[in-house]
């Protein structure tokens, strides 16, 4: 497991490689995300990203990468 952080301090908190693909998580209490996050999905193009957070569970395509927001306790 791996980060991801720009020199101007943009970071995603994980990177899990899967079969050759990343998947990108953050971890927020207030499932809002920030522009690094933005910035990292525009830039890899991932697939799947997750977002741990404490509120309900929801899903949404952000560039074309399926984001799902998870509730904290699901870890």
């Amino acid at each position: 497991m791996k980060y991801w952080r720009t020199t101007g301090k943009a970071e995603i908190d994980f990177i899990i490689e899967k079969n050759s693909k990343i998947i990108p998580i953050e971890v927020k209490t207030s499932g809002n995300i920030k522009k690094g996050f933005i910035s990292f999905l525009k830039s890899y193009n991932p697939p799947n990203a997750i977002v741990f957070t404490m509120k309900d569970f929801e899903i949404k395509k952000i560039y074309n990468t399926t984001v799902a927001f998870l509730p904290i306790y699901f870890i």
